[in-house]
């Protein structure tokens, strides 16, 4: 994508800054599954959050695909709720 390009008031760098923010979020929770099963210290995986993680990045991945189909919601109050959620998990 071009440097520059927005969809609304949103750019594609921060649309891309937190598809990669939620990217390192599940794969933190895979190696620390991962890491967990090695030493036999019980964790489960946590399928819930990473469910909810792929959920999120789907549909920044389908705003960026296609903004104009989002065009009777607001992408930024969509954006901004997937973000603080981020937060959460």
């Amino acid at each position: 994508m071009a440097d520059g390009y927005s969809i609304f008031n949103i750019g594609m760098d921060y649309l891309e800054d937190i598809q990669t923010q939620i990217s390192l979020k599940i794969a933190k929770k895979v190696n620390k599954y991962d890491e967990s099963s090695r030493l036999d210290m019980g964790c489960e995986l946590d399928t819930f959050g990473i469910f909810k993680l792929i959920g999120y990045k789907n549909i920044l991945e389908s705003i960026e695909q296609c903004s104009s189909c989002y065009s009777d919601l607001k992408i930024e109050d969509v954006v901004s709720k997937i973000k603080t959620n981020l937060n959460k998990i």
